[in-house]
């Protein structure tokens, strides 16, 4: 089942059955199904408009569609009682029977399908029930509805005698031809049906004669009907000119089938086989639907923070790129390939391609890229308590070791009446990369909701009094495109709003923040998650009324897979990998890392680690006996900060360089790495800092050197491990980088003994405690 015979017919409804067999291929696809899809297969009689043969099920379809501009309903009469309309069930009946005779191909099962935006006329309530049973990919909307027939006597009989009028004329017509005495007219007829009739007689010298007897397992119906009556009346010899005597047998005519012979046991399997598919979407709808499962794929790969960028003329134009190459594929006559699951994920990867390529012309995300996250991604848990709550509708919701993918799961089911949510965890658990991951999930498993995902350290400043739906989402400028923006206007719209990072919101936008966050609040389609450090937390829970939940720390096993997974490690691990990742991980349990979880979580450090230990193509590179240090408690948390940004320098000295990301920094260049080293240090104080106390620490050219390096870090996108550029700005890609480096420059800046600013740095450790901890605990 490769090729297939294709005769096209130009018809009206060319258009809407190609957007049905569009969908069928696409929503196969999408559901990783394996099909075969063709289109006007001749073989398929009437019901040759779309031919879909799903792999799983073995079950195959034959679609004939029925799209008008006007639907109305479909009614008893145009069913049973017109003979020549679009819906006479004596039509389908014959090619039915066709089909059950001359099909080439095997399946399990044959399902014939009558498909119409037509609706049920009330007079066919009484005849029909609805089939559960057909795959749910030809739902392709909720008002689509599937029935069986169900006949009443009286219509099964008059079915069942119109069945079979044109056989019955046909054998009458050809008994009165072969017992003629007009030759001429005999032999005419004859050969016009020969390809059917040659089976039947045999060739003697001057005449045809009928077969004695014909073996049943050979011969479908129709034909033993046939010969049977030939038979009966006498029609066993048959005298010809000795032409049509030999061309009987030679080649095929034109006329190339009898009318179907149809008995009470074919007539039920095709009233059992067929399915009426009505109330099914315009042509307007159809190109909605279709529109919306392409935003459904895209949903899949592109991250919730990109999609919320992009024009609606991009689902459009990728919606109109896949229609174009289906058409191009359906435009092929004669001998066609059939359609399958490798030639439309073939055609849907040429268009990721050109989506991707628009993504990445979009201003940076502020966290890591989605695409390599996932590739060491570990699933986390979250813990909730309702005890303390204010909420009503909170006290009955609990839960203490919940997974992550879970969580999107309830969130329309156990946790439907919440509209908000609070993630507090200390700096390096893993926030903003849980709500990159969740928010992910709800646009794959939420295909209805509009999802966003927000940064609150990108927001911008907006002096208007926020009031409405319109000044809050303001502070998101881009973030959305405006576009999307309105989606947040229409109430029939459910939306998910992640606001990541809420601690990172600069202080003088913390107030129009929260007051943006309460107008949002209002609207009953919004459910907003936000994570924050614990700073923030009371302030927070009582803006939203509710507790906190929490990230559960990952367990031994957690880390283990996540090392494996970082460091492309494969399963059966060999001893010496079994010792490099016991050993890397015994300093979080047993020594002194393990002291400082509560201002540190193992995700970051433990991703720093391993970053360290790893060469460009992420694959471990730490020897046994340099593991070492690490087992015998000498490798502290300001070790681990300051190696892993000090190889994030080396990687950037390379890369501007052009020499591969592992070529060893001469010894000579170790000066220019420690002068880069100040410069970050210089815009960590940026970040922390007010302006005077920079200066203060610094010296009065603070203010135009800082600004000379940020020149020179965005104009050659020297973005490494630690730092990127967004929004023509250098931000460190996680907020702890620049505390420490805050911390290593206050260090250094104490050790020179100058008196001057020791007043502000005191104070500076009672308003920040991670730098306070890095300055006071030396990472211990």
């Amino acid at each position: 089942m490769e090729r297939f015979v294709r005769t096209k017919t130009g018809s009206d409804g060319m258009a809407y059955q190609r957007k049905i067999g569009l969908k069928l291929a696409l929503s196969a696809t999408l559901q990783k199904r394996t099909f075969k899809l063709a289109t006007e297969m001749t073989i398929a009689g009437k019901f040759d408009d779309v031919v879909f043969y799903l792999e799983d099920i073995k079950e195959l379809w034959l679609i004939q569609t029925k799209h008008t501009q006007n639907p109305g309903e479909l009614t008893s009469e145009m069913l049973f009682g017109d003979d020549k309309g679009d819906f006479a069930l004596t039509k389908y009946l014959e090619s039915y029977c066709k089909v059950q005779d001359d099909w080439p191909y095997e399946e399990k099962r044959k399902r014939f399908i009558l498909s119409t935006n037509r609706k049920i006329h009330e007079s066919l309530k009484g005849q029909i029930s609805k089939d559960n049973n057909l795959d749910n990919l030809l739902s392709f909307d909720t008002c689509t509805e599937h029935f069986k027939l169900e006949p009443n006597t009286e219509q099964l009989n008059a079915l069942s005698k119109k069945a079979n009028q044109n056989f019955d004329t046909f054998c009458s017509k050809l008994k009165d031809n072969l017992q003629s005495s007009d030759l001429k007219n005999k032999c005419k007829f004859l050969l016009e049906h020969k390809t059917p009739l040659k089976q039947l007689f045999l060739k003697s010298e001057k005449q045809l004669n009928l077969k004695d007897e014909i073996p049943t397992q050979d011969f479908n119906l129709r034909t033993r009907k046939l010969f049977e009556y030939l038979k009966q009346n006498n029609c066993t010899t048959v005298f010809v000119d000795k032409k049509t005597l030999n061309d009987f047998f030679e080649g095929e005519s034109r006329k190339q089938h009898i009318p179907p012979f149809v008995d009470e046991t074919i007539f039920n399997n095709f009233i059992n086989d067929l399915i009426l598919s009505v109330s099914q979407p315009n042509d307007a709808e159809m190109s909605k639907i279709l529109q919306k499962e392409m935003r459904v794929w895209m949903r899949n790969f592109i991250p919730p923070d990109d999609i919320g960028k992009l024009p609606s003329s991009v689902v459009i134009d990728s919606y109109k790129s896949i229609e174009e190459k289906f058409n191009a594929w359906d435009n092929v006559t004669q001998n066609a390939d059939f359609l399958n699951l490798e030639g439309t994920q073939k055609w849907l990867d040429s268009i990721q391609i050109e989506i991707n390529s628009l993504v990445n012309q979009l201003s940076k995300r502020s966290c890591s890229s989605l695409k390599e996250m996932q590739r060491y991604y570990i699933n986390r848990r979250l813990s909730y308590s309702s005890k303390h709550s204010d909420s009503s509708t909170l006290k009955q919701i609990q839960f203490d070791d919940l997974k992550d993918h879970h969580f999107i799961d309830q969130l329309y089911d156990k946790l439907k009446d919440q509209k908000c949510f609070l993630l507090v965890a200390e700096p390096g658990m893993g926030k903003s990369t849980l709500w990159q991951y969740l928010a992910f999930e709800a646009q794959k498993k939420c295909p209805e909701n509009f999802v966003f995902l927000f940064y609150m350290n990108n927001i911008c400043a907006n002096n208007q009094e926020i009031q409405t739906i319109e000044h809050a989402l303001k502070i998101f400028d881009g973030h959305c495109f405006e576009e999307s923006c309105k989606v947040f206007n229409n109430d029939a719209n459910e939306i998910i709003l992640f606001l990541d990072a809420f601690d990172e919101t600069e202080s003088n936008k913390i107030d129009m923040a929260l007051k943006g966050i309460k107008v949002l609040m209002e609207r009953q389609n919004i459910k907003i998650l936000i994570s924050s450090r614990k700073r923030e937390q009371q302030k927070l829970e009582k803006l939203l009324k509710i507790n906190a939940m929490s990230i559960i720390l990952l367990n031994y096993d957690d880390q283990l897979n996540f090392l494996k997974k970082f460091w492309n490690i494969q399963d059966p691990i060999s001893e010496d990998n079994k010792k490099r990742l016991n050993q890397v991980l015994d300093p979080f349990y047993k020594q002194s890392l393990s002291k400082s979880f509560v201002f540190l979580g193992i995700p970051l450090l433990l991703k720093m680690l391993a970053e360290i230990f790893s060469d460009s193509k992420k694959h471990c590179t730490i020897s046994l006996s340099d593991i070492e240090k690490v087992s015998k408690n000498s490798l502290t948390v300001a070790d681990i900060y300051d190696k892993f940004i000090t190889k994030s320098l080396h990687l950037t000295y390379n890369k501007v360089n052009n020499k591969p990301s592992n070529t060893e920094i001469p010894r000579k260049i170790h000066g220019l790495i420690t002068e880069w080293k100040i410069e970050h240090q210089l815009i960590a104080l940026k970040e922390w800092l007010p302006l005077e106390i920079c200066i203060l620490l610094y010296g009065e050219n603070y203010d135009s050197k800082v600004h000379k390096i940020i020149e020179t870090i965005v104009d050659a996108s020297e973005e490494s491990l630690i730092i990127e550029v967004y929004d023509k700005y250098p931000r460190f890609i996680h907020q702890s980088y620049s505390e420490f480096l805050v911390a290593d420059y206050l260090k250094e800046f104490v050790k020179r003994g100058d008196e001057n600013g020791q007043k502000e740095i005191i104070n500076i450790f009672h308003e920040q405690d991670v730098i306070r901890m890095f300055f006071f605990r030396n990472g211990k």
